[in-house]
């Protein structure tokens, strides 16, 4: 009886879906930056139905459908976590990656401010942006769907997430006195409510992050639903995360196509030159210190 080669079992399978699932593993492989990239598109050629979500508000400045989205990224990142991983991040050995990790966020990264806040962009309020960018601690939800991507561990990078961002919360008042000190922000209001902001950010990422892994620890079949579908799941997160870039996006897109493309231009440039400075510098240490 002749036996079947790998050969012959591979020709067997049609050409188009041989294909087809080429373009499925690239599309999973980089699910980010195409579900941002669409966010974008849609935002900017029909931003009616973004900019009707972004405009439900509750309790007068909670925008509720942002802020569901943002709570169940960090339900399936709860969700998601690995035990394993957690103890590592637990573990005497991690605490030098955490403590790295909360220097460059809340003490390095900040001190780029006082770069971005003399270049003279018009509005002035794009170089404020700038500035308040380097600022805020690690944006939400994006740095542990980097760090998923990229193979990382998951559990430190959950840990940096929400814990310099509730210390953020306390540290950015003093970062704004210190860089906008005798400088004229064009009328901006750069106060900052404390309890409102701990209070968002205990709703919408430690109390789900800790809810999800609770199930996941209490209940067998949540952790098997978790682990079967461990890739859906993390495309799902993503997709809400491009949701609040979508919604953003329209809301601000009449004013941005009132500024100059210029502008827009360089403030784009200037971000992702602030991140590649990161990187680099980041990169630099590592090595120095591994």
């Amino acid at each position: 009886m002749a036996s079947t080669s790998p050969n012959d079992a591979t020709k067997k399978v049609p050409l188009w879906k041989q294909r087809l699932e080429k373009v499925q593993d690239f599309v999973v492989e980089n699910y980010l930056p195409i579900a941002f990239a669409v966010a974008l598109t849609f935002a900017l050629a029909y931003p009616v139905p973004g900019r009707f979500l972004v405009n439900i508000v509750v309790a007068k400045n909670v925008h509720i459908i942002q802020e569901i989205n943002m709570a169940i990224v960090f339900f399936i990142s709860g969700l998601a976590l690995n035990t394993t991983e957690l103890r590592k991040a637990m573990k005497r050995e991690s605490w030098p990656s955490v403590a790295f990790g909360f220097l460059m966020i809340l003490l390095v990264t900040p001190a780029l401010g006082f770069a971005m806040r003399e270049i003279p962009l018009t509005p002035p309020a794009f170089a404020v942006g700038l500035t308040i960018f380097c600022l805020v601690p690690t944006t939400l939800g994006i740095g542990v769907a980097l760090v998923r991507s990229c193979k990382g561990n998951e559990a430190i990078a959950l840990l940096l997430t929400v814990a310099t961002n509730m210390v953020g919360v306390f540290t950015m008042p003093l970062y704004l006195k210190l860089l906008f000190l005798n400088f004229d922000t064009e009328g901006l209001s750069l106060n900052i409510n404390i309890p409102d902001l701990l209070l968002k950010l205990t709703l919408t990422i430690l109390v789900p992050s800790v809810l999800g892994k609770a199930l996941r620890e209490l209940f067998r079949p949540v952790e098997a639903f978790a682990k079967k579908y461990r890739t859906h799941l993390s495309l799902l997160s993503t997709t809400n995360l491009a949701c609040i870039v979508w919604q953003t996006l329209s809301g601000a897109r009449d004013m941005l196509f009132k500024q100059r493309a210029s502008m827009i231009v360089s403030v784009i440039v200037l971000s992702a030159a602030v991140h590649v400075f990161y990187l680099i510098v980041n990169h630099i240490i590592v090595k120095c210190v591994v």
